[in-house]
């Protein structure tokens, strides 16, 4: 008999996600550059609401620990919201909200991108734990399923990196 697993449970390095669809990583600039090339500026009202939304999550952080769910409706939702994700017509990139590490949400994310039935567009995705944020792209090419990574943002810094993961899901926004 098969055995199911929950993908946080069987995929456990990016080396295994690797191995078992054939993906490869490119590490060039130029793959990725919708993370950092012409972003969008934000608006004095939209650096209000990112400062509203740090300083409200880090308040419920410091009283304990943060469940998905909290990640997802303190953070993830409203910056999705601010960036129109959730405008008539747009399908959201996707995002994993999680308790987890970085490091095991990031195949994750692969896991999922490679179950996308539209694989031909290049895929874009977003995982946070609700203090770390980091973008993946995945798309075809000649050398078959290549992904990249951004810089990943923290909410730890003394600047509200906030900015900068709003500006790249504005830009990433195809409306």
């Amino acid at each position: 008999m098969a055995q199911l697993l929950a993908v946080t449970e069987a995929v456990k390095s990016l080396s295994m996600v690797e191995a078992e669809f054939g993906l490869r990583q490119i590490v060039e600039d130029d793959f990725f550059s919708e993370w950092v090339v012409d972003l969008p500026e934000i608006s004095s009202i939209e650096r209000v609401a990112i400062d509203r939304l740090k300083a409200r999550f880090m308040e419920h952080f410091y009283q304990g620990q943060i469940t998905e769910g909290s990640v997802d409706r303190l953070l993830v939702s409203p910056l999705l919201d601010l960036a129109g994700f959730y405008e008539p017509g747009l399908r959201v990139v996707l995002v994993i909200a999680t308790e987890i590490s970085m490091e095991t949400a990031l195949p994750q994310a692969l896991t999922y991108m490679v179950a996308n039935p539209n694989g031909e567009q290049p895929m874009f995705g977003l995982v946070t734990n609700g203090h770390g944020f980091a973008f993946v792209k995945m798309q075809r090419s000649s050398q078959g399923m290549v992904y990249g990574f951004s810089d990943r943002f923290t909410l730890m810094a003394r600047q509200n990196q906030l900015e900068s993961v709003l500006r790249i899901l504005k830009n990433l926004n195809p409306a």
